[in-house]
């Protein structure tokens, strides 16, 4: 779990320092460390969310849990 928070963190760094290289090389001011950043965020969550889906999945399988829902295991009476 902790690799996906770094992973994150990599995505937002990832993305400032391309927004730092772009405006170094055309100019503009701090536009583009600012859609840089914005661009990593995304991608960072997006990597995030599809990280965790998977060690969910995972998680499911070590238990032997298939298509649990979130009432799984409850009685409606």
């Amino acid at each position: 779990m902790a690799g996906l928070g770094m992973e994150t963190a990599s995505f937002v760094l990832g993305g400032v320092v391309l927004g730092w290289v772009i405006r170094e090389a055309f100019g503009g001011g701090d536009v583009w460390i600012i859609v840089g950043a914005v661009a990593g965020i995304a991608s960072g969550i997006s990597q995030l969310i599809r990280g965790g889906l998977k060690l969910n999945r995972q998680l499911d399988r070590a238990t032997g849990r298939r298509n649990a829902g979130p009432r799984a295991g409850t009685k409606d009476e």
